[in-house]
């Protein structure tokens, strides 16, 4: 069975989905995804890993944000903030061919789905009618405010900041 994949977020710079939810579709707790992302050091300060944000920055010709945006969300009832990110179909990609096996084969298929669903509403709405990068961005907004409480509580989790 397919992970459930809710409504990636509306950014300007492109569409995204959190990190929590991929965390989710994954079977993964989210600290492990955040491993992948940003890598872990020992306890010394010995890198452990590199994570995927060292690999894509260490060359300098390639902007990070086109795959994993830092983010942070706040848990109901203790006000603490904590990191997230805001991953792109571009990170998704990267997370989906770093595993193996089933979850995740399921978890690519999920997101490749939800992307081009997502990127064929965008291309629909703008055949509608010639108009204009303001009145996109503001139905993309209207549209992600109106599917993010529904999105966000499916998945037991709250906006970010």
């Amino acid at each position: 069975m397919l992970p459930e994949m809710n409504l990636p977020e509306f950014n300007i710079e492109g569409v995204y989905t959190d990190s929590r939810i991929v965390a989710k579709m994954i079977g993964r707790p989210h600290y492990e995804v955040m491993a992948m992302i940003e890598g872990q050091k020992h306890k010394s300060g010995r890198t452990k890993h590199a994570g995927f944000l060292s690999a894509i920055s260490e060359n300098g010709l390639l902007d990070v944000n086109e795959w994993f945006v830092k983010s942070t969300y706040k848990v109901p009832g203790n006000n603490k903030t904590y990191p997230c990110y805001l991953i792109s179909k571009k990170g998704c990609d990267m997370i989906g061919l770093s595993m193996s096996g089933e979850k995740g084969t399921l978890f690519a298929i999920a997101y490749i789905n939800k992307f081009n669903e997502m990127k064929e509403e965008l291309e629909r709405r703008r055949t509608l009618a010639p108009r204009t990068y303001k009145e996109e961005l503001q139905d993309a907004i209207a549209y992600f405010e109106s599917h993010k409480s529904r999105a966000l509580s499916e998945n037991g989790l709250i906006p970010g900041e």
